[in-house]
C-alpha cells in the first residue's frame, strides 16, 4: 500500500484565504500544529467564527542599567511599532518605574529593563520585532532575553500570514534572534503552548527571581459576561470601576498603584494595573459564542494558587490553561525546590485534564496546567 502525502489526508486543502478551518483527517492531526501548510489547533471548541481573543506575547528583557525609568522611546516610535502590529495606543498611563499602555488589542508595558507587548485578534505582533530590536540598538541597549510566546489559537485560519502556523511564526523568530530556540509545552493535538526563547542571561554572574502567571479561559459565565458590555466606549472611568467592583476584577486590580481599563461598544474589556515594576493585565471577550477571558502578571508569589483561585472565581470558565514560567531562585522557585506546588494543581471545582514541564537553561522552568470544570 502507497504512503498516504499530507495533501491525501487533507480532505478540504489548507488555504492562505481560506475562512474556515480545513478539514482533516484524524491520522493528520499530530502534526496539525507543526505544518508550514496549515495553522494550529483550535484551543476553544468553538464551532463558528468569532473573534479571536488568545494573545501573542513578546517580551523583551534587556541588560540591566542603574537607571529605574522607563525606556525614553518617543510616543512616535511606539505609534509606529503598533501601525505595524495593526493596533493603536487608547490610554497611557505611569509610575516612576513603568509605563502602561491599554491598546486596541490588549496591552503593552515599558520598564528601564523590560519590554512587554499583548496583543490579540488577528494582529501581526512578529511583524515589529526588526524595528524594535534595531530601536533598541540604536539606543545602545543589549537584549539578553527573549520570549515570544501564545497558546493555540481558536480560530486560526483566520491569523494573517505570519501567525497563521507555527512553522511561519519560526521563520521570523529564527531570522531576527538566530539564537533562540522554540518549545512546545502539551500536545500538538489538544491545548498546547508554543514558545521561542532566546536566553543569554549569565546567570552565574548575578541572581534571578523573576516569575509569570498567564490564565487563560474559555467558556466564561455567561452572568459575568453580561457584565462587559456597554453602549458607549469609555477609558478609565467611573463606568469602568464600576464594571471592576460588580465583576470582582477590584479585588484584583484596586491595591495597585495605578489602574487603567476600557469598555468598548458593543462588548469587550482590558483593564491594566501596575505598582513598581509589577503589572496585573486581563482582556476579556464576552461574546458567549467565543467567550474569552486571559489574566496576567510579573509579581512574584510562593505560589499562585491563592491568586489563581481569585481568577476562576471571579470569571467561573469552562476549561482553561495555567503557564507559569519561574526563575529556581524566585519566591515560588523556592517553594517548587521543596516540593511544594506553586499553582500547578486542581480547584475547587475543577479537575486537572493535562500538565506540562520545560526545564530552560539551568535556572528556570515552565509550567502548563490544563483545567476543566467538573460539573
Amino acid at each position: 500500500m502507497a504512503e498516504p502525502t499530507a495533501s491525501s489526508l487533507l480532505t478540504t486543502p489548507a488555504s492562505p484565504t481560506s475562512k474556515g478551518p480545513p478539514m482533516l483527517s484524524p491520522s493528520l492531526h499530530p502534526v496539525y500544529a507543526a505544518s508550514s501548510l496549515i495553522p494550529t489547533l483550535p484551543g476553544g471548541d468553538f464551532e463558528s467564527e468569532g473573534f479571536e481573543g488568545n494573545e501573542k506575547r513578546l517580551e523583551i528583557d534587556l541588560v540591566p542599567i542603574s537607571s529605574t525609568k522607563p525606556i525614553d522611546f518617543p510616543r512616535k516610535f511606539w505609534d509606529d511599532i503598533l501601525d505595524l502590529v495593526c493596533a493603536k495606543i487608547l490610554d497611557h498611563q505611569s509610575t516612576s518605574t513603568m509605563d502602561g499602555y491599554i491598546l486596541s488589542e490588549s496591552s503593552l508595558f515599558v520598564t528601564a529593563n523590560r519590554i512587554t507587548l499583548i496583543t490579540c485578534g488577528t494582529t501581526v505582533l512578529l511583524n515589529c520585532l526588526e524595528m524594535l530590536l534595531n530601536g533598541l540598538k540604536e539606543k545602545g541597549r543589549q537584549v539578553e532575553y527573549v520570549q515570544y510566546s501564545r497558546k493555540n489559537f481558536s480560530f486560526p485560519w483566520q491569523q494573517p500570514a505570519m501567525h497563521r502556523s507555527i512553522a511561519a511564526e519560526y521563520i521570523t523568530l529564527k531570522t531576527n534572534l538566530p539564537e533562540g530556540s522554540p518549545y512546545i509545552l502539551g500536545p500538538l493535538d489538544k491545548d498546547h503552548y508554543f514558545m521561542y526563547v532566546m536566553d543569554k542571561i549569565n546567570r552565574d554572574s548575578r541572581e534571578e527571581t523573576d516569575m509569570q502567571l498567564n490564565v487563560v479561559m474559555y467558556g466564561i459565565c455567561p452572568d459575568v459576561s453580561k457584565q462587559f458590555y456597554s453602549d458607549v466606549d469609555s477609558t478609565t472611568s467611573e463606568l469602568t470601576a464600576t464594571i471592576r467592583k460588580n465583576t470582582g476584577l477590584s479585588k484584583l486590580f484596586d491595591s495597585c498603584e495605578v489602574v487603567q481599563d476600557q469598555v468598548w461598544v458593543p462588548c469587550g474589556y482590558s483593564a491594566n494595573a501596575m505598582t513598581g515594576v509589577d503589572y496585573f493585565t486581563t482582556h476579556i471577550t464576552p461574546e458567549q459564542h467565543c467567550s474569552y477571558a486571559s489574566f496576567e502578571t510579573n509579581a512574584c508569589y510562593d505560589s499562585y494558587t491563592p491568586l489563581v483561585s481569585d481568577v476562576l472565581e471571579i470569571f467561573k470558565p469552562k476549561k482553561c490553561t495555567l503557564v507559569m514560567l519561574v526563575d529556581e531562585e524566585s519566591l515560588a522557585g523556592q517553594t517548587c525546590r521543596r516540593g511544594e506546588s506553586i499553582g500547578d494543581c486542581a480547584y475547587p471545582g475543577y479537575k486537572m485534564s493535562g500538565r506540562a514541564r520545560n526545564d530552560f537553561a539551568p535556572g528556570y522552568f515552565c509550567i502548563k496546567v490544563d483545567l476543566l470544570a467538573s460539573a
